[in-house]
């Protein structure tokens, strides 16, 4: 397995939003989408966005502020382009209806692949830096270092990690060939 590095993909969505609001003035002045969401006049995009997308939102640990800045700021730019674009909004929302008739069919599927709030990687990721902090503070880890929970959630060491067990298994596949 190799662990997909999106960090740079990450960035080239971050300027390809910013760069579409700039050209896509009204008036001269940059669009405002959360307001265009938050009063939206389209009732199914109204309930997605202030019912379901914000309570999303709410479930993320308080000091994940980037993280919810980035799903905050990606999901409204994907919806408003799906509210005020009609090239996009048809097939968005025949694709929501389909999905709805298949309610019974993935509610089981959904069910065992999400898990509560509590369990998600990046409020995990927060409550393993601050098991780093109190280490540093009571000096059982030195500055600079993680604990070992944290280093779960480290990309570098991720990939150590996952590089490591490639190797491995190789050599298990090598040895099992011989």
């Amino acid at each position: 397995m190799k662990i997909t590095r999106t960090d740079g993909l990450k960035r080239i969505l971050d300027l390809a939003i910013w760069w579409f609001l700039k050209e896509y003035k009204e008036d001269g002045k940059r669009p405002d989408i959360y307001e265009d969401m938050k009063y939206c006049g389209n009732p199914v995009f109204k309930k997605l966005y202030n019912k379901v997308f914000k309570k999303m939102l709410e479930q993320y640990n308080p000091k994940a502020k980037h993280q919810v800045n980035k799903m905050d700021e990606i999901v409204t730019f994907m919806m408003w382009i799906m509210y005020k674009d009609t090239a996009y909004r048809q097939p968005s929302l025949w694709a929501l209806r389909e999905l709805l008739y298949m309610k019974d069919e993935l509610m089981p599927l959904l069910t065992e692949m999400v898990d509560d709030s509590d369990k998600w990687y990046v409020n995990n990721w927060i409550a393993s830096k601050e098991l780093t902090q109190e280490g540093i503070k009571d000096g059982t880890i030195k500055k600079g270092d993680f604990s070992a929970a944290e280093t779960h959630f480290v990309p570098q060491i991720q990939n150590k990690r996952f590089v490591e067990l490639e190797k491995r298994k190789k050599k298990v596949l090598r040895n099992c060939n011989e």
